[in-house]
């Protein structure tokens, strides 16, 4: 006899896991796009950001000029500090 009832009621149960799948992939969206929302928006994390980025691109065309100067270099193009 139960297993009419929830025959009957099958499309109630498929709305609520419907809903619930819809929920979860919105805050999935949320929390992705929070975090970059700061770095645009904020100007304290954005300059930091940029910060890191220029430091970044500094060290590798640091590591890139020692190269080229002839100096050893591993595979990543990076002078080799220890022997």
């Amino acid at each position: 006899m139960t297993g009419c009832f929830w025959f009957y009621h099958a499309s109630k149960v498929i709305g609520e896991a419907a809903f619930s799948l819809t929920e979860s992939s919105l805050w999935s969206i949320a929390l992705i796009i929070d975090p970059l929302t700061n770095v645009i928006l904020d100007r304290t994390v954005s300059k930091q950001a940029v910060r890191q980025v220029i430091v970044e691109v500094e060290s590798k065309m640091d590591a890139q000029k020692l190269c080229r100067t002839g100096e050893e270099c591993d595979s990543k193009g990076f002078k080799e500090k220890y022997r």
